[in-house]
């Protein structure tokens, strides 16, 4: 019975060893930082973990550790320029390991987490492409464009950084400064100087651009003045011509006036005679009419009355005659 306990105990010893160990050999990556594993079933160039962990076998597994964190590289360096004018520039850079899988296994067997070796590189590079740029540049071309400097350092050294798995985050020259400080200052002068004759020049052709404008706008309302007149004429003309069109007129309106008046006051006649004749003729002729008409028929009566008496009278006389014959 005792052995049966001795060797569970054992067993439970040899788990606890077990699981101790793998936990030992767990790792997992900070925030800014990734792992490169290397070795057995991790491929030839090995496998980056970054945000997740993972076991490393012992002996037959390696981790290296790669850090992501950015880091500044200050630049200070003399370089003449095309000219030969001797040149202090100071500048700074920002880079960082890439984030790509890519880029960390490009920068982890070079640098793994040490910074100031990324540092060193950083600086040594910057500084000779800076160097080989400004001597394709005049001092005056870099005083006056820096950022054109700028932009030139930036694009050369990308590519040259992308190869080691570095990423340039920012570049920016701080200061750039002749080796005697006189050149600078003298083409300073020179350019304010030449800024004073621009702005003189300037305001110059604004006085003669505003004469040349207050010149022609007077023009132009002399022009429309004359216009105006030119307008005020015409219309004036056009009332006189309108007033002794009207004047030669008149006359022949007021005939035509009068002689429609008098076709008017023939018409009024006209109609009053018809009046006037119609209420004779029915004041007057008419009544006379009726009036000759029934005297008419009276004397026809009386007449045909008195043929009647004497046609009477006449047969009156024959009997008479025929029967005295008779008798």
């Amino acid at each position: 019975m005792t052995a049966i306990i001795t060797a569970v105990a054992v067993v439970a010893v040899l788990l606890v060893l077990v699981v101790l160990l793998l936990l030992s050999r767990y790792r997992v990556p900070g925030a800014e930082e990734a792992f490169i594993v290397t070795g057995t079933g991790k491929g030839h160039q090995g496998k980056v973990y970054r945000g997740t962990g993972t076991f490393v076998l012992p002996v037959v597994q390696r981790a290296t550790r790669v850090q992501l964190s950015s880091i500044k590289a200050d630049l200070d360096t003399s370089t003449p320029a095309n000219d030969g004018i001797e040149l202090k520039v100071r500048g700074v850079a920002v880079v960082k390991v890439g984030d790509t899988p890519e880029s960390i296994l490009k920068a982890g067997p070079r640098f793994g987490d040490d910074l100031n070796r990324v540092k060193l590189l950083v600086t040594e590079q910057l500084s000779g492409e800076l160097r080989s740029i400004v001597g394709t540049m005049t001092a005056k071309s870099i005083l006056v464009d820096r950022q054109q400097l700028v932009d030139q350092v930036a694009q050369s050294i990308k590519e040259i950084l992308g190869n080691q798995g570095l990423l340039l985050d920012s570049f920016s020259i701080n200061d750039v400064q002749d080796s005697d400080g006189q050149y600078f200052s003298d083409l300073a002068a020179k350019e304010r100087s030449d800024q004073a004759a621009i702005a003189s020049q300037s305001r110059a052709e604004a006085h003669r651009v505003a004469e040349q404008s207050r010149i022609a706008n007077e023009q132009a309302i002399i022009e429309q003045q004359r216009e105006l007149d030119i307008q005020r004429e015409a219309a004036r003309q056009a009332t006189d011509r309108a007033a002794a069109e009207a004047d030669a007129v008149r006359p022949l309106v007021e005939a035509e006036r009068r002689r429609i008046q008098v076709e008017k006051d023939n018409e009024v006649a006209e109609q009053n005679a018809r009046l006037r004749d119609t209420q004779l003729d029915s004041e007057v002729r008419r009544p006379a009419e009726a009036d000759l008409y029934a005297a008419q028929q009276r004397a026809e009566a009386r007449k045909a009355e008195i043929t009647a008496e004497a046609e009477a009278q006449a047969e009156s006389i024959r009997i008479k005659g025929e029967a005295e014959a008779d008798a």
